[in-house]
């Protein structure tokens, strides 16, 4: 929006001043203009009340772009009559929000580094640029950001941090021995930092592990039955021949692909940017179920690539939503178990039982199910292709 003042130039009279009609040249081809009032009446001290002219310009992807001279002409508009002019200068610019990488996938006791960036489109102006106020939306409930800037400069970029509540909120516990055999049934060992601990053959029956570090720990023979590892950090952790029957290893944040959207504001005018975050349960890849009784035991949305499940008992278990891949399920008893919308690619499911068990809407290819029992399975929108002997 622009001011505009009509004045009488000194020694001109005061008397039968016309009102002046008004006109715009010289705008881009897709801009308006409007003036407040058609026609102003010029006076020696210039208006009291300024008339405005308001020039708006179309937006993407066809909108003009760059800096502009426009005139305003006043015209007499009596026969005899002339005209003047005067000139402003326009500048268009348009802008971009992004977030990258455009995907990034976030599992219990991770992080990931995502970066926003506001960009200038090709051909805008470069005079008077503002700087442009950001919003992040759509994290969900226990996903935090670290960094994420309030206003950026259009050409800047910054990086900033996702992260599960419970990274870098690990305690010691010197209740706990790692030299194992400890009997630590219904034990409150909440966040605790056993990372690397010796802890076979433990009795941690009903024992609260919510959140606690066991990566890379040692609890083969152990007894975890109907224990509580829901958002624990496994990574790496063996389990060979443990007595798992109910536990939860499941997450304590909403699993799912969410949507973060970066919005910036800059002169009234929104442009947003997009990235998908995919959130997983436990980082179970690489860890060892091998034998092990994970009778009724909840690996909702688990990331387990890469894990060992060879003989082990997953009847009636949920996996719902995990991803497998390449992980190896020679041999274990997985009747009734519910595998929906998970990824199981490249994985062995060589001489298991999965009778009764839900494929559905889950990507098999390339496994192979080779002497298994698939009796009864539900299929529905599962894929196959490359895969040996599917149901």
């Amino acid at each position: 929006m622009y001011s505009l003042s009509l004045t009488l130039v000194p020694g001109s009279t005061s008397t039968g001043i016309p009102s002046v009609v008004l006109g715009v040249s010289g705008l881009p081809p897709d801009a308006t203009s409007s003036f407040s009032a058609g026609s102003i009446t010029p006076t020696f001290g210039g208006c009291t009340v300024c008339q405005t002219i308001t020039v708006t310009t179309a937006g993407p992807p066809t909108g003009s772009l760059g800096d502009y001279t426009f005139h305003v002409t006043g015209t007499d508009p009596n026969p005899s009559g002339g005209s003047r002019s005067g000139s402003a200068n326009l500048h268009i610019f348009d802008y971009t929000v992004s977030l990258s990488p455009p995907a990034a996938t976030l599992s219990q006791g991770t992080s990931a580094t995502m970066t926003v960036s506001v960009g200038l489109v090709p051909g805008s102006s470069m005079v008077g640029l503002p700087s442009v106020s950001l919003k992040l939306t759509g994290l969900p409930s226990g996903v935090t950001e670290t960094g994420f800037p309030s206003s950026l400069s259009i050409g800047s970029s910054q990086a900033f941090t996702v992260q599960t509540s419970t990274v870098g909120s690990y305690v010691s516990c010197p209740q706990v021995s790692s030299k194992g055999g400890q009997n630590l049934k219904g034990a409150d060992l909440q966040s605790c930092n056993l990372s690397g601990y010796n802890l076979s053959g433990d009795n941690l029956m009903n024992a609260n592990l919510q959140g606690a570090d066991l990566q890379n720990a040692n609890l083969v023979g152990a007894n975890l039955a109907n224990a509580n590892l829901a958002s624990a950090y496994t990574s790496g952790t063996d389990f060979q021949g443990a007595n798992m029957k109910g536990v939860d290893i499941s997450a304590s944040v909403p699993l799912g692909t969410f949507t973060l959207t970066a919005t910036g504001t800059a002169d009234g005018v929104l442009r947003s940017g997009t990235s998908m975050l995919t959130v997983y349960g436990d980082l179970l890849s690489g860890d060892n179920f091998q034998g092990t009784n994970l009778l009724g035991a909840n690996l909702m949305g688990d990331l387990a690539v890469s894990t060992q499940f060879q003989g082990s008992n997953l009847m009636g278990d949920s996996l719902q939503g995990g991803d497998f891949m390449s992980s190896n399920f020679q041999g274990a008893n997985m009747m009734s178990t519910n595998l929906s919308g998970g990824n199981f690619s490249y994985v062995v499911f060589q001489g298991a039982n999965l009778m009764d068990s839900n494929m559905s809407s889950s990507n098999f290819n390339y496994a192979n199910f080779a002497g298994s029992n698939t009796q009864g399975t539900n299929i529905t929108g599962a894929t196959f292709v490359g895969a040996t002997n599917p149901p």
